[in-house]
């Protein structure tokens, strides 16, 4: 997706949100459901239409542009290196080494500041020794670089569990990190902050669980729930008679039944958008796994040769102060208020001041 076409279509998008949130004929529809609902069900909808008039029908919306994906993942990788140092310092905070950190409270405080890793102050900018680390890493064919969900390189309890069970972390490059510099240790000292926020959370879990038992012996069957399933966004749309709507979300449908396997189809349409380039595929008993293997070797070479210019553009943002956080990524990364709120609960539970002083 091209930058003009993705600024569009969050634009687009959020106006078919406001106007499905807002305008009275959807109100009577929108009443027969849980208010958490709506909200998802909302963009899930505005998210098929908004593409539908970004791109005008299916096919061209199908239609990508293999820059944009390079360019995407070399971003991507800038992340991951950055994303690296981030949960070392988390083990670090955890152990108690360092305190004070700018927009840190919490454990899950670490996620937020994931969704902006490029920008936090508190890491050292990327070096050109950082680069060619991070290149020999994922020049190897003896490493799976499947990319791995962002606000999972924050999940510090479950990365750390999984290094006690299993030695490694379950990310490739924190593996290949640890490995090139001994940062295993870090996973080896006791989660000392994040035993005591368990144990508030616990405790405040238990208090809510209470009094929402009690509360429910005299409150009436709630609403039921509205699903954003593609089958319930098609009959959204022909109750309102969007019939475009409604074929763009069939075809989509359609297309995922008749594909299943979206790996291959990706790596099949990935091949036909390098015509007239040739690309290597390597023999495989499996014709499948060689297609798959051939595409991202392929791309992973792209991303390897224009990360050098990638790397130039971040050393220029950072050095005239422009934000390299696309918008509204901080906002959707930012989930710890939640948890917060039980955590203080939990303190006030203990007869322990409202603070995270512990």
């Amino acid at each position: 997706m091209k930058a003009n076409q993705l600024k569009e279509y969050d634009k687009v998008q959020n106006q078919i949100i406001e106007e499905l949130l807002s305008d009275p004929r959807y109100e009577a529809f929108f009443l027969q459901y849980r208010d958490n609902s709506i909200p998802l069900f909302a963009k899930a909808y505005a998210h098929h239409k908004a593409n539908l008039l970004v791109y005008g029908d299916f096919t061209k919306f199908q239609q990508r542009y293999l820059w944009d994906i390079w360019q995407d993942s070399a971003w991507y990788c800038l992340r991951e290196i950055q994303q690296k140092k981030l949960f070392d310092l988390c083990c670090r905070w955890q152990a108690g080494q360092v305190t004070d950190l700018p927009e840190i409270e919490i454990t899950h405080d670490f996620v937020t500041v994931g969704g902006h890793v490029l920008d936090y102050s508190v890491l050292s900018d990327i070096s050109e020794v950082d680069l060619d680390q991070y290149i020999d890493y994922y020049q190897s064919d003896e490493i799976d670089h499947r990319e791995v969900y962002e606000m999972d390189y924050q999940q510090y309890q479950d990365i750390q569990e999984h290094y006690m069970e299993e030695g490694e972390t379950g990310i490739a490059y924190f593996d290949f990190h640890n490995t090139h510099t001994g940062n295993y240790t870090l996973l080896q000292q006791p989660p000392l902050r994040l035993e005591k926020e368990l144990f508030y959370i616990k405790k405040s879990m238990e208090s809510i669980h209470a009094d929402h038992e009690e509360k429910m012996k005299n409150t009436p069957p709630e609403k039921p729930y509205l699903s954003s399933c593609d089958e319930e966004l098609i009959k959204f749309a022909e109750r309102f008679k969007d019939r475009k709507t409604s074929r763009f979300i069939t075809d989509y449908s359609q297309w995922l039944k008749e594909n299943p396997d979206l790996e291959i189809k990706y790596a099949l349409d990935y091949l036909k958008w390098t015509s007239p380039e040739k690309v290597s595929i390597r023999a495989h008993d499996d014709w499948q796994e060689s297609v798959v293997d051939a595409v991202d070797r392929h791309k992973r070479q792209k991303v390897i040769e224009i990360l050098p210019a990638i790397y130039e553009e971040y050393l220029m943002k950072k050095q005239i102060g422009i934000s390299l956080t696309p918008e509204g990524r901080k906002k959707e990364y930012n989930s710890a208020k939640w948890m917060k709120d039980l955590i203080l609960k939990g303190r006030k539970l203990q007869g322990e001041p409202e603070n995270f002083d512990f």
